[in-house]
């Protein structure tokens, strides 16, 4: 362990998101070492998209929305870029839904030579939930891949089932 090495944790929200506090943030306190999330949303603004009804308002705040995270995680992986994590947790994807080229290019290299944990805990791709080329990416770049099922497995390419550890 680097003395000044760290473990950054992506997250879509690290309170209000049940699989972001049940499945990784509870555990930060047993860590040895320091630790920072990046979390996609702020806690107003995730619960903002939380309790909007489906309608055409939704559907324009959570373009908007989409615009922030892209902000945000931009920002998280320049930080993480420059102070150099030594080990990165996913918690389902960095990008929802799609992946502009750009951000699939910072985001392999953020990935580059680190170890990466990706973590979920329900069926992100076909809900659309992550692109094709995010999965892609974190398929192949982590080290270790956490899912809750047997199903969740297979969605994963049969050449990196090794790296999967079934969590129910």
């Amino acid at each position: 362990k680097k003395e000044n090495s760290y473990i950054s944790i992506y997250t879509r929200n690290s309170v209000d998101g049940p699989s972001d506090y049940y499945r990784v943030i509870q555990y930060t306190s047993q860590l040895n070492r320091k630790f920072v999330i990046h979390d996609a949303l702020s806690r107003k603004l995730f619960r903002l998209n939380l309790n909007l009804k489906a309608s055409l308002l939704k559907k324009l705040v959570q373009i908007w929305l989409y615009v922030v995270i892209c902000i945000r995680r931009t920002g998280s992986i320049v930080y993480d870029l420059i102070y150099k994590p030594e080990i990165i947790i996913v918690q389902r994807e960095i990008f929802p839904r799609w992946i502009p080229f750009i951000f699939s290019v910072l985001e392999e290299l953020l990935f580059r030579g680190k170890k990466i944990i990706w973590d979920f805990d329900d069926e992100i791709s076909a809900a659309g939930e992550i692109s094709k080329r995010e999965k892609q990416i974190l398929e192949i770049n982590s080290s270790n891949i956490i899912v809750t099922s047997g199903y969740l497995k297979k969605t994963i390419s049969y050449n990196q089932r090794y790296k999967v550890d079934l969590l129910p």
